[in-house]
């Protein structure tokens, strides 16, 4: 949020004021239900309003659901309601504050799942490639992808001393937070 933030000019404020009470055009099908384009538009909303509001805002205050607004789903139907990632947004806003200290990564960026899970997204760049690291936050198991190609993390490391020294970096320090 605080990118947003930095980035807000006059007329990106006048873009985000008139986009207030947005409603996706969507209302929902069999895949994608209506309760969960509805928990979108709130999404977007909180994101909206914690923008313009300013101030030093986190991830959490903006995507935590809160039992009474439109992410809990209807129990109608006897259906869940989706995960509560509450927790798992704070871990994942600790581990990204250490893994930026990590020399050789180039950036850390939360992503949201569609089960609600959340993971940490890690970039190294090495020459003209980049190897994407996906770390997921329920489980802290490490993808890694070579250019946006899924990749074991031993092929990778076998061919690139720089990477195999970050990911091993990286790896202890989330073994540490498990």
């Amino acid at each position: 949020m605080q990118v947003g933030q930095e980035m807000l000019t006059p007329e990106i404020r006048r873009e985000l004021i008139g986009l207030q009470g947005f409603e996706f055009s969507f209302r929902g099908n069999q895949e994608f239900e209506p309760w969960r384009v509805k928990a979108m538009e709130e999404m977007v909303h909180r994101q909206i309003q914690a923008i313009l509001q300013g101030g030093g805002l986190q991830t959490k205050d903006v995507f935590v659901p809160q039992a009474e607004d439109a992410f809990a789903q209807p129990a109608e139907g006897g259906q869940e309601a989706p995960f509560d990632n509450g927790q798992e947004l704070l871990a994942a806003e600790l581990l990204a504050g250490r893994l930026r200290e990590v020399e050789g990564v180039s950036a850390v960026m939360e992503e949201i799942a569609e089960d609600s899970h959340v993971s940490l997204l890690v970039t190294i760049p090495e020459g003209g490639d980049y190897m994407e690291l996906a770390i997921r936050m329920d489980s802290l198991e490490i993808g890694c992808s070579k250019n946006g190609s899924g990749v074991p993390a031993g092929q990778i490391c076998a061919g690139n001393l720089h990477f195999a020294e970050v990911y091993q970096e990286i790896c202890q320090i989330v073994d540490g937070i498990g």
